[in-house]
């Protein structure tokens, strides 16, 4: 994003709250149905402690900044991306819940589990 030559006012501008550690409060979070996809900017990738999956924040537009839980199908693209370009946060990427399913059988578990597969995707200049 290029600065324009007009400075905008300082008034007409948003108020930068110091970050908690919750995350970003005006982000909302999200969880994508089969067939849904989202595009944006990754802002961050975070661990977390309690949870197993990464947290995602995710920059669609100004001010559109949405949450969404990472995967290990997720993580293992994004770890990808990271060894490429040094970290896959800035970069604009595309994910997608397909419609595709595959099974698995947890150790230790007689039930079989379904999951979604999911396709992340670049945008390369």
């Amino acid at each position: 994003m290029g600065m324009s030559t007009e400075t905008p006012n300082f008034d007409e501008m948003e108020t930068v709250d110091a970050p908690d550690q919750s995350g970003d409060d005006d982000a909302e979070w999200i969880e994508l149905d089969a067939g849904e996809s989202i595009v944006g900017e990754l802002r961050k990738r975070q661990e977390t402690q309690e949870y197993d999956n990464d947290v995602l924040e995710i920059g669609r537009g100004l001010g559109d900044v949405v949450v969404m839980f990472s995967n290990g199908q997720i993580d293992r693209r994004l770890d990808t991306l990271a060894e490429k370009h040094g970290s896959a946060e800035g970069l604009v990427l595309g994910f997608k819940k397909t419609e595709e399913t595959r099974t698995f059988t947890p150790n230790g578990q007689d039930e079989e589990v379904e999951f979604n597969l999911w396709e992340v995707r670049q945008l390369t200049e």
